[in-house]
């Protein structure tokens, strides 16, 4: 029995040589990399070393893996002489597209199998950047610059070198997009707001280098503003036809004062322009003999030359000025002892109505008066002549303070004759409005 177990026990010895032999056939030492994050595009070093137990020619074979995706990085042949060290550090570019959890495998092949295979740590391949962007205003004003500042970093933590694209978004859409140069990270961008709408804007800034890593940074939102705040006034409220009005007002902006810019001035179809000068202007004109008595509009615009403007509408009161009557509705010519109908109406300076009273008068060319009564402006009145007023020129004439106005009609000739008889008397009476003069024939 003892010889048996100590021949049992040689042949366990034996195995276990052998397989650790085998075992310890080749050994790989794999460091690296330093980083837990990199961009496509960055380089990463591997280190290490392979041992043998015994000389051997083989091929070094470096791979990236990442997931299931595999990419050789290198491959190189080596000499290995038994228990010396065989070092190696190299440097790689990751330009594999592959991204998420990475590692490089590397493995000693005898070219008819892998004799061993080792990983590096483990390490993230990304295509995105970092940084930071901001804007230095947050309200601006048309004509004025807005500056875009910031940093850009790999994952490594080295500046960004590459480009990035400026877009102002208004109301989701793009309303404007630039690029400009990234030089050791820094972004810087200024935007130059003449003629710009006003509104809310979002600056948007996406960075990117030469191998397709980027980050789109929200640089934050400003508020554009084009008004310009207007004040006027005139000296007083009340003015006459053709009265001059003395008009002066003020402008703002953001800033204060605004310095430059052009006073636009209308009233009715008039038009006036003024300059500006630090915040201030002052206007004079005169009003049209002809202009509309009543509440009158003024409009105020102003702008500068970067977009903003600004309006104001104030109001003032031209008193009416009675300034001549007219009549109406009076017939060419008319017989004695006939009516017809009249309006008289009383007008301003824009030959608007006026609701006031007016004297009428119906006088002959010697200025005897044949009718007289107050009427209102623009009511219908009846004119009723005597049956026996003379032929010839007549007027209607309304009075007004010193105001007139006249109507000439035609009286015409009536030649009629009536009869009758008083007892055993004839009698013959003239009943028109001239002399008769001709003869008279009675028959019995």
């Amino acid at each position: 029995m003892g010889s048996i177990k100590r021949g049992v026990f040689g042949l366990f010895v034996g195995l276990f040589l052998l397989v650790s032999i085998g075992f310890v056939n080749a050994e790989i030492i794999v460091n690296g990399p330093e980083q837990t994050a990199v961009n496509i595009g960055d380089d990463i070093t591997i280190s290490g070393y392979v041992l043998r137990t015994d000389d051997a020619l083989g091929l070094l074979k470096f791979e990236l893996v990442c997931g299931s995706e595999k990419d050789v990085l290198m491959v190189r042949s080596v000499s290995l002489k038994s228990g010396v060290k065989k070092d190696f550090s190299e440097e790689f570019a990751i330009v594999s597209l592959n991204e998420g959890n990475c590692n490089v495998d590397v493995s000693l092949d005898n070219f008819e199998s892998v004799l061993e295979i080792k990983s590096s740590s483990n390490f993230v391949v990304t295509t995105a950047l970092t940084g930071t962007v901001g804007i230095n205003k947050e309200n601006i004003q048309a004509g004025e610059e807005i500056k875009i500042s910031g940093k850009s970093f790999k994952q490594d933590g080295t500046p960004v070198e590459g480009f990035a694209i400026i877009t102002l978004k208004k109301e989701g859409g793009i309303y404007f997009s630039d690029s400009v140069e990234v030089e050791e990270g820094k972004v810087v961008f200024e935007i130059n707001t003449r003629d710009v709408p006003g509104g809310e804007y979002l600056v948007t800034v996406e960075i990117r280098n030469g191998f397709g890593n980027s980050v789109l940074i929200n640089a934050g939102s400003f508020v554009l503003i084009n008004k310009i705040e207007v004040n006027a006034h005139t000296a007083k409220v009340h003015y006459l036809p053709k009265e001059k009005v003395k008009m002066e007002g003020t402008a703002s902006v953001l800033g204060g004062k605004l310095k430059k810019g052009t006073v636009y001035v209308s009233i009715g179809e008039e038009k006036y322009e003024e300059d500006l000068r630090n915040g201030n202007f002052d206007l004079d004109f005169y009003l049209l003999n002809t202009i509309t008595s009543g509440k009158q509009d003024i409009n105020v615009r102003i702008e500068d030359e970067f977009g903003n403007f600004g309006t104001y509408t104030f109001s003032i009161i031209v008193d009416a000025i009675p300034s001549k009557i007219t009549i109406a509705g009076a017939k060419e010519a008319i017989n004695p002892g006939e009516s017809m109908e009249i309006k008289a109406f009383l007008k301003d300076q824009a030959g608007e109505v006026i609701e006031d009273s007016i004297t009428i008068k119906v006088e002959n060319e010697d200025e005897d008066i044949f009718f007289d009564s107050v009427q209102n402006s623009g009511e219908q009145f009846t004119i009723t002549l005597d049956a026996d007023v003379e032929p010839g020129n007549y007027f209607i004439r309304g009075y007004y303070g010193n105001v007139e106005g006249e109507k000439i009609f035609v009286v015409g000739q009536v030649l009629k004759l009536e009869y009758s008889l008083d007892g055993q008397t004839l009698v013959v009476k003239n009943v028109g409005n001239i002399p008769y003069e001709g003869p008279l024939q009675i028959e019995l």
